[in-house]
């Protein structure tokens, strides 16, 4: 929405490094300075490719249960960056 540009791109380490653009807020809620932040991003760029190619792909639960916090923040920051940019750009 930002960049008004459909990205039609899976790889989650561009996506995050598009996303570093405009906020570090992803980043930061991956905690990816962290070894267990590296190591849970890694488990889901792995997971979002395994889930769609291997049939019977099951994740580790813990660092599923981990992610889903995870991806219940990107959600809020996302939908704030969104209303940060429509406010903006409609003024």
């Amino acid at each position: 929405a930002v960049l008004e540009y459909d990205i039609n791109n899976h790889n989650l380490s561009r996506l995050l490094s598009i996303t570093q653009m405009f906020s570090e807020d992803v980043v930061l809620a991956f905690n990816l300075e962290s070894e267990q932040g590296k190591l849970l991003f890694d488990e889901l760029k792995h997971a979002y490719v395994n889930v769609r190619y291997k049939d019977g792909y099951e994740a580790e639960r813990n660092a599923v249960e981990r992610l889903i916090e995870i991806v219940k923040q990107l959600m809020g920051i996302a939908e704030g960056l969104y209303q940060k940019h429509m406010l903006t750009s409609n003024l």
